[in-house]
């Protein structure tokens, strides 16, 4: 009986010895799943904010193909663009308040037949030129949009603001 029960302890010696050694290998892959894991979730981070800041050099000027930045556009455009001193100055008195305060109902755009459209094309000229000799507004617009507002709901605002600054 004392050999059936030698025998008995030994194995359970054994196996809590085995199962130490499982349970000290688990741990260790967990640590090294876990490190791999941060390591993957800081690089997908770096490369989200490369994106992300890619994304909003195209969203806030039309670029030429292989270019990183927006050409800086001349006075002569700005200026056939309404884009004048006048305005700017006016433009930079908007607050994000201006715009997530604004009662929507006054800015659609309605063409000649009483039909909403979106912006003309001088309106998105105007507003991609704008966007780079105003810097504020630019970030008004990458914190409000799409978050709060969609993206032309905050161009009719805008136009809605400025139209006595600029010629129809």
């Amino acid at each position: 009986m004392d050999l059936l029960f030698q025998k008995a302890r030994d194995l359970a010696q054994e196996t809590a010895k085995k199962s130490q050694d499982f349970a000290k290998e688990a741990a260790k892959f967990s640590q090294e799943l876990a490190l791999e894991t941060a390591k993957k979730s800081k690089e997908l981070a770096v490369e989200a904010t490369k994106r992300a800041d890619q994304i909003k050099a195209f969203a806030t000027a039309e670029l030429s193909p292989g270019s990183v930045t927006p050409p800086s556009p001349s006075q002569e455009e700005l200026e056939t663009y309404g884009i004048t001193p006048e305005l700017r100055e006016f433009v930079k008195t908007f607050t994000i308040r201006t715009f997530r305060d604004y009662d929507t109902k006054d800015c659609m755009f309605v063409n000649g037949t009483g039909v909403r459209q979106d912006l003309s094309e001088w309106q998105e000229k105007h507003a991609v030129f704008l966007l780079q000799v105003v810097p504020d507004l630019s970030d008004f617009r990458y914190v409000l949009c799409p978050r709060r507002m969609k993206e032309t709901t905050f161009w009719k605002i805008y136009f809605k603001l400025v139209e006595n600054y600029i010629a129809p």
